[in-house]
């Protein structure tokens, strides 16, 4: 094994189950003192890198978004409780939820344990800033998915299939309305806009119509039935 892998190693970034995320950690001799106990300024760097590797297993382009908005999110006061020390090569885990997020804030609360043992909980309320580290509302994104927009409808009636396609562009220009109704900054496609690797000429020009009625960026990203579009540069 490549002793250069530690655990704040990009090649891991924890995963998710339900709403939290959980992340791995090894206790290395760096982290301890000379009896083999964790530092206790060490469990704040623990709960950081957890963070981070949250927001890293986000789509990259929802990452770039909040990067173009030109702000980043600070450590306004964290409320920490020891409960029980961990020691040299203990394998932790770190679980982050978010507890609350609203204007400028989040709050969130992360446990580090070790086989099922709480040995420390944070609570943790971050503050979203611009350039100049004054507080500013975090961007507002109106999150859909799975348009599959030229679908056929073959199992519906001419009329009904006719209907269904038509009211899959009305429903775009819905999201548009929406979007400027919330005063979002941007609209987020998770995934399929398409419904197969090749759509009509037509079918793409009516679906880049359809979102003129918001005029911020719409942020879409490549699905499984999106894959010819997106290595054509559609996507």
């Amino acid at each position: 094994m490549n002793q250069n892998t530690k655990s704040h190693s990009v090649t891991n970034c924890g995963r998710f189950s339900n709403k939290m995320h959980l992340f791995p950690v090894r206790v290395y001799y760096e982290d301890t003192d000379s009896g083999g106990i964790v530092y206790y300024a060490n469990y704040l760097k623990f709960a950081e890198r957890a963070r981070t590797e949250m927001m890293r297993l986000l789509e990259p382009r929802y990452q770039q978004l909040i990067e173009k908005s030109e702000i980043a999110f600070t450590v306004r006061r964290c409320e920490v409780n020891f409960l029980a020390p961990a020691r040299l090569d203990d394998h932790l885990e770190v679980k982050t939820e978010i507890l609350n997020s609203k204007g400028a804030a989040i709050e969130a609360d992360q446990t580090i344990c070790r086989n099922g043992q709480n040995l420390v909980n944070l609570k943790v309320h971050l503050a979203c800033v611009n350039k100049k580290l004054q507080p500013t509302r975090m961007p507002k994104f109106l999150h859909t998915a799975d348009w599959q927009m030229g679908r056929a409808f073959t199992c519906f009636e001419t009329e009904d299939g006719a209907a269904l396609v038509e009211a899959r562009f009305e429903a775009i220009e819905t999201l548009a309305q929406l979007a400027n109704e919330h005063q979002c900054d941007a609209v987020l496609v998770a995934g399929d806009v398409f419904d197969a690797q090749t759509v009509s000429d037509r079918t793409i020009r009516r679906v880049f119509n359809a979102t003129k009625g918001f005029a911020g960026p719409w942020v879409m990203l490549p699905g499984n039935h999106d894959a010819a579009l997106y290595s054509s540069g559609l996507l």
